[in-house]
């Protein structure tokens, strides 16, 4: 063997798994030091861990434009960015107050305190940090490298099985893990199909935003639901979350069903 030769480098799938857990545990570790403060009685909501995990999420951007790529290849494309974004949130709003009103009127959840046990406003600015970061590290780094190497389906399918992937890692019920995958299917044919996250962000920001800080429904990364539920325990495990139950995996499957049907009308 010549000597001064290079060791061997990781394949491009190990790199991937690697990112995903080094991405995990950032996670884990920064909603744990936030997730106490936004549901503590009086807590502030400390910010500074959500900002560090979307600058820690900025690495890959630098390092592509390092390469010579822009960032517009990791689906940072701030031209109709906020149209996307606003279409995207439209649309995980309708998603979470339709189910919510829904659960509401059947007499299956209802309110004891309040919508929740964090400043909603607080609660709504620490989602939007918690969306943009797993848009950047999922659908764009992620996803980007996928497409690049694969194409276009193996990305979206590859991409929401890492996302799943992570989520399973501090996941509070089995069916999560299984609704996140669902999610990262629906977001990342939505990068497919505009090249921008600002649907994505815009829809994951609405998605949990309205779960948790809002209605109390509980998000694993800002605590778990303060409101009481009556309804089957299949449908929304009182104690994990609406991303833990058959309701949410029916209402990703629907739109799932309703944004492939609008991409094969548009594309036909």
């Amino acid at each position: 063997m010549a000597e001064g030769g290079h060791g061997r480098r990781l394949s491009p799938w190990a790199r991937l798994i690697l990112y995903t857990a080094l991405v995990a545990v950032a996670g884990l570790v920064v909603t744990g030091l936030n997730a106490g403060a936004l549901n503590e009685s009086g807590g502030d909501g400390r910010l500074s861990g959500w900002v560090l995990l979307v600058a820690a999420a900025l690495v890959p951007v630098m390092y592509r434009f390092g390469e010579g790529r822009s960032p517009a290849h990791m689906g940072l494309r701030l031209e109709g960015f906020a149209r996307q974004a606003s279409s995207g949130a439209l649309w995980g709003a309708i998603g979470v107050m339709g189910a919510v009103t829904l659960f509401w009127a059947v007499g299956w959840v209802h309110w004891p305190k309040g919508f929740s046990g964090a400043t909603p406003g607080r609660g709504l600015i620490s989602c939007s940090f918690l969306a943009l970061w797993e848009e950047l590290a999922f659908r764009g780094y992620l996803f980007s490298t996928l497409r690049s190497q694969y194409g276009s389906r193996p990305a979206v399918v590859g991409s929401a099985l890492l996302y799943a992937l992570y989520a399973a890692m501090g996941a509070p019920g089995p069916l999560f893990a299984c609704n996140r995958f669902l999610l990262g299917l629906l977001l990342a044919q939505s990068r497919d199909n505009s090249n921008s996250l600002g649907w994505a962000v815009g829809f994951h920001w609405m998605w949990i935003g309205l779960q948790g800080p809002l209605f109390g429904m509980g998000v694993p990364a800002l605590g778990g639901p303060v409101a009481e539920w009556f309804g089957p325990q299949w449908l929304f495990p009182d104690e994990a979350g609406l991303e833990s139950g058959a309701a949410a995996t029916a209402g990703l499957i629907v739109y799932l069903g309703l944004f492939s049907h609008f991409l094969s009308k548009r594309s036909s």
